[in-house]
């Protein structure tokens, strides 16, 4: 299993203290060279900050390779597995532009403490490498929790 990450990953998005502020964070990974995606693989894409919540997700891929696919959403802890999916996508074998399509996708509660890793995890290997220049981007908004939520 092999983890890639992103540039906007290393540093956590940014915060607003401002109540019910909608905060918009883009972050992309683009593979260097011709990739095999395996299942188990993750993508680190970025980090929402303690105490905010995910209120959209929207992923923008190019083709990964042949029956590639996966899932966006929350990843545990230590980013090493998907705890909850916000973008059942599917297939990544062709480019597409997707959203939030889970019911229950964005009702995770919040990091009191930290950050919520967020990212893909590779469902199903490709057969044929992502291509040199494949990118990936996430447009994740989210805001500050309320004093009522979990």
């Amino acid at each position: 299993m092999a983890t890639y990450t992103s540039a906007q990953y290393v540093d956590t998005a940014p915060t607003s203290t401002e109540a019910g502020e909608q905060l918009c964070f883009q972050a992309s990974y683009t593979f260097a060279a011709a990739t095999t995606l395996a299942i188990g693989d993750i993508i680190k894409l970025a980090k929402l900050p303690a105490n905010h919540v995910l209120t959209d997700l929207r992923l923008e891929t190019d083709a990964l390779g042949a029956t590639c696919a996966g899932s966006v959403g929350f990843l545990n802890a230590g980013a090493t597995d998907m705890s909850q999916a916000v973008i059942a996508i599917g297939s990544l074998a062709t480019a597409a532009i997707k959203n939030e399509d889970t019911t229950a996708g964005l009702r995770v509660a919040p990091a009191s403490s930290g950050f919520t890793p967020i990212g893909i995890k590779i469902t199903t290997a490709n057969t044929v490498d992502a291509a040199l220049g494949a990118k990936i981007t996430i447009t994740m908004k989210y805001r500050p929790k309320q004093n009522i939520e979990v």
